[in-house]
C-alpha cells in the first residue's frame, strides 16, 4: 500500500494531530467536517542507517579487476 503523504504529528493539547498537506486535500477534494478512515504506519528515520554497512562486502571493483585479469 502507498502512502498519499508522510505527515509528522503534532501536539494538540493532551492529543496528536496531523495536518493534510493542501496538495492531497486538493486532489481528494477534501472538505472540512469529511469522516475519513487512516492507516497510520510509523516511518523510522534512516539516515543515520546510510553509510552503516560500509566495509562489509567486497570491492567490486577489484573482483571485477580480478576476474578479467582470469580471463586473459
Amino acid at each position: 500500500m502507498m502512502a498519499d503523504a508522510v505527515v509528522e504529528t503534532k501536539r494538540w493539547g493532551d492529543s496528536l494531530a496531523v495536518i493534510i498537506p493542501a496538495e492531497v486535500v486538493r486532489q481528494r477534494r477534501m472538505k472540512p467536517g469529511e469522516k475519513y478512515a487512516v492507516n497510520f504506519i510509523r516511518v523510522g528515520d534512516l539516515s543515520k542507517h546510510f553509510g552503516s554497512m560500509k566495509g562489509t562486502f567486497p570491492d567490486v571493483q577489484k573482483a571485477k579487476d580480478e576476474a578479467r585479469r582470469g580471463w586473459r
